[in-house]
């Protein structure tokens, strides 16, 4: 069963992971590209004037985060390498004081 939502009480860890990637102006950029349209690492790096590796950094911040999933759509690249796509995961993110069962 796919979650619509994830739920954190402020002792989890990944709360300090989501107020990162909010506080993170490349992260925002990448959130919002991909609001748009579903794409891999390299054409958000050539369409938003950034560097494959700093992409690379922020799309793993996101993935951690939740903000984002792959998709099922991939492509091969020249070199055989399956390259993934990403898209903004339809989740709402809820932050509780204390965990509840």
């Amino acid at each position: 069963m796919n979650k619509k939502y994830v739920m954190f009480d402020l002792a989890d860890e990944r709360v300090l992971s989501l107020s990162n990637v909010l506080s993170n102006k490349t992260c925002k950029k990448i959130l919002e590209y991909l609001a748009d349209k579903e794409s891999s690492e390299t054409e958000i790096a050539y369409n938003l004037n950034l560097p494959a590796n700093t992409v690379n950094y922020n799309i793993k911040q996101l993935l951690n985060s939740g903000f984002i999933e792959k998709t099922k759509d991939f492509f091969w690249s020249v070199k055989g390498k399956k390259i993934a796509k990403y898209k903004v995961a339809k989740k709402s993110i809820v932050i509780s004081p204390k965990s509840s069962n």
